[in-house]
């Protein structure tokens, strides 16, 4: 069994990357930490040529855009474990995608058979466009947890 906990790196998602550890500790379930880079995190034109196959990609692209993702990834991996500590007995993995969040987060969910999607808001604010297309695009039951529900720090 396979659950994604989609992140921001933001307050909002710490109770969210909580809840989503608690319940694959829970049902003995593999955790996928996504994080989706948008186009306003990386804007030089090659890597946006190379991120979104506008035309062909120019040579310079792929090093900046490799470098990109290795410093996210290090950076998501701090933050989850510093939002949920211990991650003994579960299967962590990380996936760094470029593109459009629901999109992206539906194929990330498809290709992974995973059983759910856990994204976390902010409140009031969150509840957008995107958090929209999020729940009416995913194919599995999406979990959203709200900032401070969980009493987080």
């Amino acid at each position: 069994m396979r659950m994604v906990i989609a992140t921001d790196l933001t307050r909002a998602s710490v109770d969210a990357a909580r809840y989503a550890m608690a319940q694959a500790r829970r049902v003995g379930a593999d955790l996928i930490v996504a994080h989706v880079v948008g186009s306003s995190e990386i804007d030089t034109a090659p890597v946006a040529a190379y991120r979104y196959q506008i035309h062909e990609p120019e040579p310079d692209a792929r090093p900046v855009v490799d470098e990109y993702q290795r410093e996210k990834l290090a950076a998501v991996k701090r933050w989850f474990h510093e939002a949920v500590g211990d991650t003994d007995g579960v299967m962590v993995s990380y996936e760094i995608a470029f593109g459009d969040l629901p999109e992206v987060l539906r194929s990330i969910v498809t290709d992974a058979a995973a059983e759910s999607l856990t994204v976390g808001v902010r409140g009031h604010d969150s509840v957008g466009r995107r958090l929209s297309r999020i729940l009416l695009d995913a194919p599995v039951p999406v979990v959203v947890v709200r900032e401070g529900i969980l009493g987080s720090d």
